[in-house]
């Protein structure tokens, strides 16, 4: 365990699963943001916003993600093996603009487990008035709009990084001032359910009434179980919360589902299962969307019913598709039945099924593999993404005895037509390590290395 005192406490943990954001502020010295944000006025007045090519175009912003307390941020919550993503962006508030509408970032996902966070920079000192990015504290657990979470504007001094659940509902705040605001977006990706606690654990139990927040504890412990449940006062409980499952508040629901979820670990666990699995295939689409999380909760014991209702209608399987994929590493026995959905016509049913052979990292990595990569030209480019970050995840576990007609299928990819296709195509070959995969990386990489000095007037 990292001992330089740069993990996460216990305390700052709570507060990430709870809130759905947390802080970092970086030991740099005031010449550096001031620094970034003078490129980025140069850069903006001569070209166009740079979008993904931010980091070649300003390389120095790599000091930001390999500061300390930033990396181990991101490693007490991510694993040490996470990775940046190809996707960032530099967002320009412009002067006296009017605030965002309040939104969820990319397609709809609805996860909840921490796999994926936004990492957001300020070059600038950003007070109330400069339009900071907003958030609405713990909303990460919401697929609709929370109507009453007040927006909360994450103001900071300059040089200071924000660890986002990628869930969040947030938007940026109008900015008053006569000059534009920077805020530099990163995006992080778990590539390895938790097996052990990765910040700077002090102690196991979160005292806390919130069976959801437990829940998200318990998994990044990695993956314990609830307390068996005493039978005495379990069947009230049970009726309670089954008519919570059915409220119209969403929270209410999702705490109901994480509540049944620690009842199934005592004897009526069979009864739990058969209660989530009819909401789950029930006419209330809401409430079906909150059983898939108690299901995910639940873990392993559910595996078997879930399966063969993976060939019920779209819609169903959609939902089974996700509680597979939420339950990540626990969902065992489900990978053979996952693959041969893959060919499925719906992309929503394609997409979820990706997700969940990249997130459960089963021991047939090598047939699963083969059949994401069969997807890196779907149409659909939500479905293109999602296996090619699966095949990413599960490149590390194909060894070294890799066949070549797969390095080959990979090498294809780096010239995909879809731009993140090619980087974690890139990024496949990297993790799986071999001589030939990495020669393959360092000459494509040599082709398609971006100059940050090379500008129009400067072109050679």
């Amino acid at each position: 365990m990292n001992t330089d005192g740069r993990l996460l406490s216990d305390i700052q943990m709570q507060q990430f699963l709870e809130d759905g954001y947390i802080i970092i502020r970086l030991d740099e010295s005031d010449w550096f943001p001031k620094n970034i944000r003078g490129q980025m006025d140069d850069l903006l007045a001569e070209e166009p916003n740079p979008g993904n090519n931010l980091l070649p175009r300003i390389p120095e912003l790599a000091r930001v993600f390999e500061n300390k307390a930033v990396s181990g941020a991101l490693e007490s919550i991510l694993g040490p093996d996470y990775q940046m993503e190809d996707h960032r962006f530099p967002h320009v508030n412009k002067p006296r603009s009017q605030p965002q509408n309040v939104h969820k970032d990319g397609a709809w996902r609805g996860d909840h487990r921490t796999r994926k966070v936004f990492g957001f920079y300020y070059p600038q000192d950003t007070p109330e008035s400069h339009g900071p990015t907003g958030v609405l504290p713990g909303s990460q657990y919401l697929n609709q709009f929370p109507e009453k979470i007040p927006i909360l504007p994450l103001t900071a001094d300059a040089s200071v990084v924000i660890i986002a659940h990628y869930e969040i509902w947030h938007l940026a705040t109008a900015n008053c001032e006569n000059r534009s605001r920077y805020m530099m977006k990163f995006q992080f990706t778990r590539m390895a359910d938790p097996d052990e606690p990765t910040w700077d654990l002090a102690n196991r139990e979160w005292v806390t009434d919130r069976r959801l927040l437990t829940s998200m504890w318990r998994w990044h412990l990695g993956g314990e179980a609830p307390e068996a449940t005493s039978s005495t006062g379990m069947r009230l409980d049970r009726d309670g919360l089954l008519s919570k499952l059915r409220d119209p508040s969403e929270a209410t629901r999702n705490e109901a589902a994480y509540r049944l979820a620690d009842l199934s670990n005592g004897n009526d666990k069979d009864l739990i299962i058969k209660i989530l699995l009819d909401e789950l295939t029930g006419d209330d689409a809401n409430v079906a969307q909150s059983a898939v999380y108690g299901l995910a909760a639940i873990g392993v014991p559910a595996v078997d019913r879930l399966v063969p209702l993976l060939s019920c209608r779209n819609k169903i399987a959609a939902l089974v598709a996700h509680a597979l994929s939420e339950m990540g590493s626990a969902s065992a026995g489900a990978e053979s039945t996952l693959r041969n959905m893959l060919g499925n016509d719906d992309p929503v049913i394609r997409r979820r099924v990706a997700e969940a052979l990249g997130n459960y990292q089963g021991a047939e990595s090598d047939l699963t593999v083969r059949a994401l990569t069969k997807l890196f030209n779907d149409p659909e480019r939500r479905v293109r993404g999602a296996a090619a970050s699966s095949v990413a995840r599960l490149a590390d576990s194909l060894g070294p005895e890799v066949s070549g007609d797969l390095i080959q299928t990979l090498k294809a990819a780096l010239f995909n037509e879809d731009r993140y296709v090619r980087g974690l195509a890139a990024r496949a070959l990297e993790r799986i390590g071999t001589p030939e995969a990495i020669k393959i990386v360092l000459e494509w990489l040599h082709i398609f290395r971006w100059c940050p000095l090379t500008t129009e007037k400067s072109p050679f």
